[in-house]
């Protein structure tokens, strides 16, 4: 009786030493190292053989091919997914791609959202991201909207994007305008041409037209004249009782809504 206590007694001091030195010959990013190593079921898996998960604590590499750095390293072209709450299909959040850069939110993803409204940020003062890319528009707060419907066309739009206005840069050219000439750097928004004729100058927006007739006014810069959009579209303007000669300035501010 007392030689089978000693005996259970000497198992229970020895089996956790022995459980925590199992290890066994492990691949990860090519070379073969010791490792302790999960074996899970082939049916949890691909349904083919079975599946090592290579544990070099204090990391984890998944993959045939894992990263050789990391706490947890992935293979290329590995993901990381989520079940969606239905339970019907995977949910891509995290992957690499052939340029490697990161793609988050791929493959029935419903988009991105901080846990908490109005407290996280994107970047710091000291760690700003260098350059932003959105397909048709940004909204800040529940107030505002910078948009666009086409390149060289930006709008301020209020949440719903039923009212605001619209910055056109795109380049004019002068219609009818008896020798006159459109001075460089001049935009569809805004620009300065100067007249030879006493009659009336016609400016032509360039691609993109404004999404609606803009409001505009013009001024002369070299006399006490008071030139005048005398009529307007989305396409163009023209500007009518200038003087031959001087220089003449326009502004158009596009609107949104009615």
């Amino acid at each position: 009786m007392r030689r089978g206590l000693l005996i259970s007694a000497a198992l229970c001091v020895l089996l956790p030493t022995w459980a925590q030195a199992q290890t066994s010959v492990v691949t990860a990013g090519g070379a073969t190292q010791w490792a302790p190593v999960i074996v899970i079921p082939a049916s949890a898996v691909n349904g083919a053989g079975v599946s090592t998960v290579a544990l070099s604590a204090p990391s984890i590499s998944l993959g045939t091919t894992p990263a050789t750095t990391g706490t947890v390293a992935l293979p290329t072209a590995g993901t990381i997914n989520f079940r969606n709450n239905a339970n019907s299909a995977d949910v891509a959040v995290l992957a690499t791609n052939a340029s490697d850069a990161i793609v988050m939110c791929g493959s029935n993803c419903g988009g991105i959202v901080p846990a908490t409204t109005n407290v996280r940020d994107i970047g710091a003062t000291a760690a700003t991201w260098r350059t932003g890319y959105f397909g048709t528009s940004m909204k800040v707060s529940a107030g505002l909207t910078l948009a666009t419907t086409a390149d060289k066309l930006t709008q301020i739009n209020d949440n719903a994007n039923a009212t605001g206005l619209e910055l056109n840069v795109g380049t004019p050219t002068l219609g009818t305008c008896t020798a006159g000439a459109l001075t460089s750097g001049s935009h569809n928004f805004a620009g300065q041409y100067t007249s030879n004729t006493s009659g009336s100058c016609v400016i032509n927006f360039g691609a993109p037209n404004f999404t609606n007739t803009p409001f505009c006014f013009a001024m002369s810069m070299t006399s006490t004249t008071h030139p005048r959009i005398s009529a307007a579209s989305a396409s163009s303007i023209t500007v009518t009782g200038g003087v031959s000669g001087e220089t003449i300035q326009y502004f158009c501010v596009g609107r949104i809504g009615t």
